[in-house]
């Protein structure tokens, strides 16, 4: 299935285009305020490294949580539709709360709470693309999972080389929530207008499991190490977007070099994801997640040894190809762990963004302690090998089922 029969797939099908709309709303969302943030929290709000990281904590707790339980109540009651208006909401008071009243206080509440409470959001956008596509043959659900999730780093593309101008121009670095409050609004009016109700969904019926019995099948052993695997491999992802600005901070560089280099990785990281697609229609996707581990890898190694150097923009294509293979890979993989369940198929999403961030949070906490934000992207290279190596020895054991 080429790129552009996917796309016509979603163009005529209401609820992939609804999911994959909605999924670039929250991408803008994202795009403006995620590269940025950590420039607001520790450069605008004066926050010390270690608050920093113990906010990243608290949004990677109160993300996962958040998502396991919208995704239960999605499969055991049939409340989709409820669900996911209740995140939107959530989403939008998070970004207007740092754009009416910025301050620490505020910073900590948007990014330790409220955003992270509307995680589960992007994870269910993703299950009910997959509800939407569960009749069609593997290979063209891949494609669409690679394009739905292309539309997420479209907006990195188009919004970040404007955010590089704007702030080289003076624009205050606190309006990205202006934009992402805009975005956030589109993205909860398009889920409350247009999102089917449960009743028309394919497999709409109430799972019947009990609260205890869902969350058993989350921590089945097969399906949580391979979690696990997953979240330390793509923790470098997370990293990176954490210490760009800081690190060119330091190194006397525009902070509006930090939208650029991110908007250029984000660009590259759309066709990667299209090879991606095209790569697990031939090799097994544990392979192609290893080529992707590899290459981001030797992007951080490399970025913490020359963030200061003139052609760092050159490291944007490593950071691009390998991103966009760890980045649209396992979201299929983690889905299909448990493929019978698309409400806790979409919470895994959420485990394992769960751990990214952790694994990033614990590099950060360790380098910057240590050694400062070079050590943080060292460590990370150390998580991404080692969490693909442990994905590699898992999926050659024959006594638990392997996803794909």
């Amino acid at each position: 299935m080429s790129p552009l029969a996917g796309l016509r797939a979603i163009a005529l099908d209401p609820v992939l285009r609804l999911s994959t709309i909605a999924l670039i709303g929250w991408g803008v969302v994202m795009a403006s305020v995620a590269p940025y943030q950590s420039l607001i929290g520790i450069k605008l709000m004066h926050l010390p490294t270690t608050a920093y990281a113990a906010v990243m904590i608290a949004a990677a707790l109160v993300s996962v949580t958040s998502s396991i339980v919208a995704g239960i109540l999605a499969d055991q009651r049939g409340w989709r539709r409820q669900v996911a208006i209740t995140l939107g909401i959530t989403l939008t008071l998070g970004v207007a709360l740092m754009r009416f009243v910025p301050a620490p206080v505020s910073f900590a509440l948007t990014h330790g709470l409220l955003v992270p409470m509307s995680a589960g959001l992007y994870g269910q956008l993703f299950a009910l693309s997959r509800i939407a596509a569960i009749t069609r043959p593997a290979a063209e659900r891949d494609r669409i999972s690679a394009l739905t999730r292309a539309a997420v780093s479209l907006p990195f593309v188009t919004v970040l080389p404007l955010w590089a101008m704007a702030v080289r121009s003076g624009v205050p670095i606190l309006d990205t929530y202006s934009l992402g409050l805009v975005a956030a609004l589109i993205v909860l009016a398009l889920v409350v207008r247009q999102w089917p109700a449960d009743a028309d969904l394919p497999g709409h019926a109430p799972s019947g499991l009990s609260f205890r019995a869902a969350l058993a099948e989350l921590a089945h052993p097969a399906v949580l190490w391979r979690v696990v695997a997953l979240g330390m491999t793509v923790s470098g992802v997370s990293i990176y977007m954490v210490i760009l600005g800081p690190m060119f901070s330091a190194t006397g560089r525009n902070v509006g070099l930090v939208a650029l280099f991110a908007g250029i990785v984000a660009g590259l990281e759309i066709p990667s994801m299209m090879i991606g697609a095209s790569l697990v229609a031939r090799f097994p996707r544990t392979k192609v997640i290893v080529l992707g581990a590899i290459v981001y890898a030797g992007f951080l190694l490399s970025f913490a040894a020359s963030a200061h150097f003139g052609p760092v923009l050159l490291l944007t294509l490593p950071a691009g190809f390998g991103a966009g293979l760890l980045l649209m890979i396992p979201i299929g993989y983690v889905q299909d762990l448990l493929g019978h369940r698309p409400g806790a198929g979409g919470a895994l999403i959420a485990v394992h963004q769960f751990l990214m961030t952790a694994f990033a949070a614990l590099a950060f906490a360790v380098g910057t302690a240590l050694g400062g934000y070079a050590l943080a992207a060292l460590i990370s290279a150390g998580f991404v090998l080692s969490g693909a190596a442990l994905l590699t020895w898992l999926d050659r054991r024959h006594d638990a089922p392997v996803p794909g």
